[in-house]
């Protein structure tokens, strides 16, 4: 699967310098917890860390992502893995619903996760 098209492929990091490296830029919410309170790793080995929320975001729009603690505790990791299967993929989108994304595409990074890949 193809990540969205419509997203900017590689956006600067101007508006949201305080956020975890997870944070979507098309995302306005807050980072929730430590900004490195777990760390995503897609199925090819890309890796960011991230606060509680946008980790969550992350793990749930990427296909077959892990998530691991990383400064927090490790109930941080299940808290994140169970906010996740809750969430639709890039949940701050309106519209339908996007599908997942399988990697960052051989490090190129996913569209608007600056700090990914």
């Amino acid at each position: 699967m193809q990540p969205n098209q419509d997203l900017p492929l590689r956006p600067m990091r101007a508006a949201h310098q305080d956020r975890c490296p997870a944070a979507h830029v098309l995302d306005p919410r807050p980072c929730e917890g430590a900004p490195d309170a777990v760390q995503i790793v897609d199925r090819a080995g890309a890796a960011a860390p991230a606060c509680l929320l946008h980790g969550a975001v992350l793990l749930a729009s990427l296909d077959r992502a892990r998530v691991y603690p990383l400064s927090g505790r490790e109930s941080c990791a299940i808290t994140v893995y169970t906010r996740a299967r809750t969430l639709p993929p890039l949940d701050f989108l309106t519209g339908p619903r996007v599908e997942r994304v399988t990697t960052a595409g051989g490090g190129g990074g996913l569209p608007g996760w600056v700090g990914y890949g």
